[in-house]
């Protein structure tokens, strides 16, 4: 089996790297477009063979499509990293550009290939990468859900000083700023985490996962914690949930919900961290 890796920066590195170690396939390929770069850190990784016992090859490639030929898998990394002060949404058409190129020559050379897209902003680079394949939606994929859920889990460990392997959790959502953790559906060593962990502390814990955003804990009419919205987040809410939204106000109006409608209370403990 032979899995291409396009990006040799730190994302793409690691991954080629964890890849190898774990010997999940025959051959690695790290492909980047700057000179030198993924032939270097192939080299460096493919080195530490003989100590680390393991024999996947890694090899490195730049901008040479022809050495992903036949490749089983191929992981999406390249593209601008976020800069400080920048969303996700600002990377969209720069990155666009790249995946789109990427997927080309992917498709050229693989063209039974599964893809599994990582960069950002991942929704809209897997949506990118879907119509540039014209692939089958099931084999293309966007690493979001399992990272966020990752981190959201990493963080509880941390607040219950427990094992993150004890924690069981869904988010829902796209990675970004649509991304809503459910407490309720979150569990540690079967417990529900809302009897083992103060309401006020979660506003702190998923503020962790996407920084300097605030957070408001959204329940239900009878207070019990559902998950949580970012105050950014209200437009999206009320064209996609048919919520009425009224700022400075207790509720949320719902409608649509059958005879009683679900009514959401804003508690107004979260806070901003910096």
């Amino acid at each position: 089996m032979k899995v291409t890796v396009v990006g040799a920066g730190n994302v793409g590195t690691t991954c080629a790297n964890v890849i190898a170690h774990r010997e999940l396939v025959n051959e690695v390929v790290l492909l980047d477009i700057k000179e030198g770069t993924a032939e270097g850190k192939s080299l460096d990784m493919w080195q530490t063979a003989p100590i680390n016992l393991y024999d996947t090859r890694i090899k490195g490639s730049t901008n040479d499509y022809a050495a992903t030929a036949g490749s089983d898998v191929v992981v999406i990394t390249s593209g601008l990293p976020r800069k400080p002060g920048m969303s996700r949404d600002d990377l969209i058409a720069t990155n666009a550009g790249i995946v789109r190129s990427v997927t080309e020559n992917i498709v050229k050379h693989s063209p039974n290939t599964i893809i599994i897209v990582v960069s950002n902003p991942l929704d809209v680079m897997t949506y990118c990468a879907y119509l540039t394949s014209g692939f089958d939606s099931k084999r293309v994929f966007g690493m979001a859900g399992i990272l966020d859920t990752a981190r959201y889990r990493a963080f509880l460990a941390e607040a219950l000083n427990c094992s993150p392997k004890d924690i069981q959790a869904v988010l829902m959502g796209g990675h970004g700023d649509t991304m809503v953790p459910l407490p309720r559906y979150t569990t540690v060593s079967g417990i529900p985490v809302t009897e083992m962990i103060e309401k006020e502390w979660f506003g702190s814990i998923i503020k962790s996962i996407n920084e300097k955003i605030i957070y408001f804990t959204i329940t239900l009419h009878n207070d019990e914690p559902i998950g949580f919205i970012r105050l950014s987040n209200i437009n999206y809410i009320h064209k996609n949930c048919e919520l009425g939204i009224v700022i400075g106000e207790e509720k949320y109006r719902g409608k649509g919900y059958g005879e009683e409608a679900i009514k959401l209370i804003i508690n107004y403990h979260s806070v901003i961290l910096t």
